[in-house]
């Protein structure tokens, strides 16, 4: 919301009152207030009388008490983001542990069914099978740029943004170049 639309909102409809908890309200509606009380003091030629004073400081203690309540759930999501983060690492880290292990068994499993001429083994558990492919796979061991022509896999291009951003600071418009540079991005820096 616009803070024009925010301000307007604000204006048309019940005035809220100090004796609503900040836990009650949301931040754009004492936001709203705040701004209302800005219009106030433009209205009265800044004249400020106790009693605007008093509600002027009791809204902005509000607003003081909302951002803090809206910056503790930030830093809990990002707390918690960060906790899934390092879960996510964790499990990453047990489940490539566990692959590898099975991959390394597979591998001694083969080997010795191989040795001993082995075709099949009925467990229990299972039945495992030698087996080969059909086809042997395909592997290039020279330098990437002798690959036959007909051969090789060609990746589409891509814009490297670091040139892009070298050359917009050496003075070159780029955007002649049919690039297009948006307006820099604002964003909230939490200490």
């Amino acid at each position: 919301m616009a803070g024009k639309d925010v301000k307007a909102a604000a204006l048309e409809r019940e005035p809220l009152t100090l004796e609503a908890s900040a836990s009650d309200l949301r931040l754009y509606e004492v936001a709203g207030e705040v701004m209302k009380m800005e219009g106030m003091l433009v209205a009265t030629g800044g004249e400020i009388t106790d009693e605007i004073k008093a509600e002027w400081e009791g809204w902005n203690a509000k607003l003081d008490e909302k951002v803090e309540r809206v910056l503790a759930f930030i830093k809990n999501r990002e707390l918690l983001a960060l906790s899934a983060k390092r879960e996510k690492e964790r499990l990453g880290q047990i489940q490539t542990a566990a692959q590898n292990a099975a991959d390394r068994n597979r591998d001694y499993l083969l080997f010795w069914l191989r040795q001993l001429q082995i075709d099949s083994v009925a467990t229990g558990l299972g039945k495992v099978r030698r087996s080969k492919q059909k086809k042997g796979k395909v592997s290039w061991d020279g330098e990437p740029r002798d690959i036959p022509q007909a051969y090789q896999r060609h990746a589409e291009p891509s814009v490297d943004k670091t040139l892009v951003q070298e050359a917009i600071d050496a003075g070159i418009d780029v955007e002649e170049l049919g690039f297009t540079i948006s307006d820099p991005t604002e964003y909230l820096t939490i200490s």
